[in-house]
């Protein structure tokens, strides 16, 4: 399947609206003409039916399906490491929070998504099928528009298993961030984590843009997006956004993370990244700092790059899991000196 033209990718920054229950999964677009909208050659539109969702590509769902299984994987081989059974893994919501019960919520939840993935494959499939054959004149418009409105189902589910496997991740990271802070592992509590969670879901963080902070002296400026070829995934693009955070203001200031998205052409946000804040990082009074970030792989029905300031809410970042019960086990026994730095994962979650 193939696109014809060039994707164009415009910047929004910051300026977003709500949809409903997925607000955080779609923003609101400038109008353009009928030119710059994207075109799948061979198919007829996609009817514009129902409540929408994402317009995933058949192929997107397939990555998406291989990316969560690497997910999956990660989860059994980090309870292995922590002391637990890389089999047979079972989520207990009512045992005690510890690093191998959310490693189990983290795996169950990735299993949810697999399933609703593949479901959403099948069905998206059978709507480009539809789209096909109604280019080709072998079927009507109604067949098109109930094939659509199937997908959209699909999809949607597929994003709410998204969003429960996206918190299930930001819970560990929170975990570890209680216990870094001097948190005896023991008496952090399901409120503790749920407290956190709340302020994620008020400022509607989770697998789209989070809500930002009003900054004043900080815009976001220069921003430049290109699709290249990806040398580490055969057969894929990414994304590169780049540009600057100027402060217009008369004092120093320290520089925020970032949130970016790829969007369709109907605002709903297809891929997602957070940037975190570097430590002591800031951009003096009148000047500005530059910031890149890869996106992977890059949507089959991306048209626009949007970039806004993070979420005060944002998920804290991942320490890798070995490094983490090791530290653990260290800081239980006096007699042990915890490693010495965490490596952070900041990859896409």
């Amino acid at each position: 399947m193939r696109r014809s033209g060039i994707v164009s990718l415009a910047l929004l920054a910051a300026a977003f609206g709500a949809s409903s229950a997925l607000a955080q999964m779609r923003v609101a677009l400038p109008k353009t003409d009928d030119a710059d909208k994207v075109v799948i050659t061979g198919m007829v539109p996609i009817p514009d039916v129902g409540e929408g969702a994402p317009q995933f590509t058949a192929q997107d769902l397939a990555s998406l399906q291989a990316d969560v299984e690497k997910t999956q994987a990660t989860s059994r081989s980090d309870a292995g490491r922590c002391g637990g059974a890389p089999t047979g893994i079972r989520f207990d919501p009512v045992g005690a929070p510890s690093i191998g019960n959310l490693l189990a919520q983290e795996f169950e939840a990735s299993t949810n998504v697999l399933a609703a993935a593949s479901r959403a494959e099948t069905v998206t499939a059978a709507a480009e099928l539809s789209r096909r054959d109604a280019a080709d004149g072998k079927v009507d418009t109604k067949a098109v528009e109930a094939a659509e409105l199937k997908r959209q189902e699909a999809v949607r589910n597929l994003q709410k298993a998204r969003e429960a496997l996206a918190e299930a991740q930001a819970m560990i990271g929170d975990y570890q961030d209680f216990v870094l802070r001097g948190r005896k592992e023991s008496d952090i509590t399901w409120g503790d984590l749920d407290g956190k969670a709340l302020n994620r879901r008020k400022e509607h963080v989770g697998i789209g843009i989070g809500e930002p902070p009003m900054l004043d002296a900080l815009k976001i400026t220069g921003i430049k997006a290109h699709q290249f070829r990806d040398t580490k995934a055969k057969g894929k693009d990414f994304v590169r956004v780049s540009g600057e955070i100027r402060n217009t203001s008369n004092a120093t200031v320290a520089i925020p993370g970032l949130s970016v998205a790829l969007v369709d052409q109907a605002g709903w946000v297809l891929n997602s990244q957070a940037l975190e804040a570097e430590h002591n990082k800031s951009v003096g009074a009148g000047k500005s700092a530059p910031f890149q970030i890869d996106l992977r792989p890059a949507p089959g029905a991306m048209k626009t790059a949007v970039v806004t300031f993070a979420a005060k809410s944002a998920a804290k970042p991942r320490i890798g899991i070995g490094f983490f019960c090791a530290m653990s086990r260290a800081m239980s026994d006096r007699t042990l000196r915890a490693p010495a730095a965490p490596p952070l994962n900041r990859g896409p979650r």
